[in-house]
């Protein structure tokens, strides 16, 4: 008699997340697991959660280097991006056609991502954005995310499917703003470019669903430290939480060697000073001057308590980049003691991982900003 066989393909689901205040290195981290299912033969999606266009995920590619702000991480490989149909996505029209132009001239050709279960920011929710003075001393990137969550809340969400004509209306009668022709007929164009060319996705067509924070973990609309946070959740998803095997679910926290802080909010217990090559580091009339700060074990330690991180059986993989701007000259805070820590890889990755309380599976780090990870071997 014939036993009959049955073989399943189990999904690969990884989580990319920011372990503090952002800048962190997600988008390396991102573009570094894409690298590594395409050298396996897989068919990697990056998926987009929380958040909107306020994300600069600096990647570099031979000799490409892009910003990726309504694309994911994996776009300079030919990883195409999805937009999570469960939790909260927010696009601007407007950014994405210029995002699509600026990967074109570079010779990258991309299909839009699909954002049809996302919501829409206007320029009206931006322009609102920019004179709410609770907002700027709150923190802000001035790209409308929290004032588009805001309207979601209190009136109504846009969709992908809804009239943009409509849309503008409202949204300007929602903040009694005057209507601007030029910013509507640059709205409408963008509008119309990304509705057409979407790409519709599959999820269940990928072997490796790659799912990728915008924010950290500290500025959680829930968890963050208020009210200097960003309007959406950026933790893990519930719908990794709900609907996979934690078997099945490796989550990678990512940190710097150091603390960096964009905008209002938490300032650095100590001070440093690193030279950063990144462009978006640097000041902006929305988040003032970059802060960067010895890092402080003691907040990494409080960012995973505040996500209860040990209350899921997920496999956790700790991620440290930047590993190469680290001069032995910088002082970590652990339990509110000082020591000094020298620039040898083996003790910059011992005083980090061996002072947190959540346990780890596996260790890398990153001398690079070229997606080139290393397994720590312990």
């Amino acid at each position: 008699m014939w036993r009959q066989t049955i073989s399943y393909v189990v999904m690969k689901i990884k989580v990319v997340l920011g372990s503090l205040f952002g800048d962190e290195g997600k988008g390396s981290t991102v573009q570094w697991l894409c690298k590594q299912a395409l050298a396996n033969k897989e068919n990697p999606l990056v998926i987009r959660y929380s958040g909107g266009p306020q994300a600069a995920h600096t990647v570099y590619h031979e000799a490409v280097k892009h910003i990726c702000s309504s694309f994911g991480s994996g776009v300079l490989l030919g990883v195409p991006t999805f937009y999570s149909s469960v939790s909260e996505t927010l696009v601007d029209p407007i950014s994405v056609y210029y995002e699509s132009k600026a990967l074109s001239d570079k010779g990258v050709i991309n299909s839009v991502p699909d954002i049809r279960f996302s919501s829409i920011i206007t320029p009206y929710d931006i322009l609102a954005n920019w004179i709410d003075k609770t907002n700027f001393d709150d923190g802000t990137c001035g790209k409308g995310i929290y004032k588009t969550v805001v309207r979601n809340s209190r009136f109504k969400a846009f969709h992908p499917y809804d009239d943009p004509e409509k849309m503008l209306k409202e949204a300007s009668d929602f903040y009694n703003l005057e209507r601007d022709d030029d910013l509507d007929k640059l709205f409408l164009e963008s509008f119309e470019f990304m509705r057409t060319n979407v790409k519709y996705i599959n999820p269940s067509d990928y072997d490796v669903l790659i799912y990728e924070g915008t924010q950290g973990l500290l500025l959680d609309a829930q968890r963050g430290f208020k009210p200097h946070v960003t309007g959406t959740l950026v933790g893990i998803p519930e719908e990794v939480i709900s609907k996979y095997d934690p078997d099945d679910v490796e989550v990678y926290l990512v940190t710097r060697t150091y603390l960096t802080r964009h905008g209002n909010g938490y300032n650095p217990r100590f001070p440093i000073s690193v030279e950063d090559s990144f462009e978006t580091n640097v000041f902006n009339k929305f988040q003032g001057e970059f802060k960067t700060g010895a890092l402080e074990i003691d907040l990494l330690n409080r960012a995973f308590d505040r996500h209860c991180l040990d209350n899921y059986r997920f496999h956790y993989n700790l991620v440290i980049t930047h590993v190469d701007t680290f001069t032995g000259a910088y002082q970590y805070s652990t339990n509110n003691e000082l020591h000094k820590v020298e620039s040898c890889i083996n003790n910059i990755v011992e005083s980090i991982y061996k002072n947190l309380r959540l346990s780890f599976d596996k260790i890398f780090y990153s001398n690079n900003p070229y997606s080139n990870f290393i397994e720590y071997e312990r």
